[in-house]
């Protein structure tokens, strides 16, 4: 059995701010998971509010390898 099927990532620019999603980790099948941004995230970066997570650069990308590490 698998542990979770999706978790979404959310963000919240600041104190009494509205939280936003900004990425996704799906699992697929033990072992192989996936995570991506949603469109949310590049929009709150172009804003200055959002900073990419280190390991996940670039928002275009769907990253398959060191996802839950």
């Amino acid at each position: 059995m698998k542990e979770f099927d999706k978790i979404t990532l959310v963000w919240r620019p600041g104190k009494g701010e509205s939280r936003e999603a900004v990425g996704e980790i799906i699992s697929y099948s033990e072992g192989h998971y996936t995570f991506s941004y949603l469109p949310e995230a590049k929009k709150l970066y172009q804003q200055g509010n959002f900073a990419p997570y280190v390991e996940f650069q670039d928002f275009d990308k769907t990253y398959n390898s060191n996802v839950v590490d």
